[in-house]
C-alpha cells in the first residue's frame, strides 16, 4: 500500500466502519474523507491525526506507510483518545535575519501530535537547505525549550540556535558537535557546502544562544 488513500481504506475496513462514520468521528464532512480516498487529496496535519486516532492506527503509518499499522505504545505515553496541540510559530532558516525572533511569531498553524513528553512544545517550519540531509524544505520541527529539557544536551543532538547581530535575529537548526578543546560547534549537515559551522560561544559582534532541542519532525509529504 504505497498511497495514503489505500492505507486509509484498509484501516477503515479493519476498523469495521465506513467513510461517513469516520467523517463524523473526526468532525469533518463525508466529502472531505471521500476526496482523500478518491482524489488522493492530502489532509492537513490536524485532520490526519484525527483520522489516525479514530481508526486507532499509527499516524506515521497512515501518512507514510512506515512502522506498524496499529498503535502499540503504552497508554501512559500515548493516551487513547487524546491528542496534543503544538503551535507552529515562525520559520527556521539559515541566513534569514529578521527584526524579531521566529519564536515570537503568532502561531498561524497548529500541529496535532499523539504524545507530549514536555510542556510548552512549539513548532518551527524549515526553510532552505542548511540541514537538508535531515529535513526537507517545509518540514515542521517539534521543539522543546532548553529551559524545560530534562536530558543533557549531547554531541549529535539537533538544536535550535538563535543568533543576534545588530538588533536582528537568525533562527536556525544545527547539530551539536564538540571539538578536542571542548568548544561547542553548531554544524549544518547540508548538501550545500556554502553553509559553515559556527561556535555556540562566539566572540564576534553577534550573540549565539541555543534556545531549544528538536524532539520530533513532521514532513508535509
Amino acid at each position: 500500500m504505497n498511497r495514503l488513500s489505500d492505507r486509509m481504506l484498509h484501516a477503515i475496513q479493519a476498523a469495521g466502519t465506513n467513510q461517513a462514520r469516520l467523517a463524523k468521528a473526526c468532525g469533518t464532512q463525508p466529502t472531505t474523507i471521500r476526496d482523500i480516498v478518491v482524489k488522493q487529496t492530502e489532509p492537513r496535519f490536524r485532520l490526519l491525526f484525527k483520522i489516525a486516532e479514530a481508526l486507532n492506527v499509527s499516524p506515521l503509518w497512515l501518512a507514510k506507510g512506515e512502522g506498524r499499522m496499529r498503535l502499540e505504545e503504552p497508554r501512559e505515553t500515548l493516551p487513547r483518545g487524546k491528542l496534543f496541540v503544538v503551535p507552529v510559530k515562525g520559520v527556521c532558516s539559515a541566513g534569514r535575519w529578521a527584526e524579531a525572533p521566529a519564536t515570537s511569531d503568532v502561531s498561524a498553524e497548529e500541529l496535532m501530535i499523539p504524545e507530549q513528553r514536555y510542556s510548552e512544545l512549539f513548532g518551527l517550519t524549515v526553510s532552505g537547505d542548511s540541514m537538508d540531509k535531515h529535513y526537507a524544505d517545509g518540514t515542521i520541527l517539534i521543539c522543546c525549550p532548553l529551559s524545560i529539557y530534562t536530558s543533557q544536551v549531547r554531541d549529535g543532538d539537533h538544536v535550535i540556535a538563535q543568533r543576534v547581530r545588530a538588533g536582528e535575529y537568525e533562527t536556525t537548526v544545527k547539530v551539536i558537535s564538540k571539538d578536542l578543546a571542548g568548544r561547542v560547534w553548531l554544524v549544518p549537515e547540508s548538501t550545500n557546502e556554502s553553509h559553515q559551522p559556527f561556535l555556540a560561544a562566539d566572540a564576534s559582534a553577534e550573540t549565539v544562544e541555543i534556545i531549544a532541542i528538536v524532539v520530533g519532525a513532521y514532513s508535509r509529504r
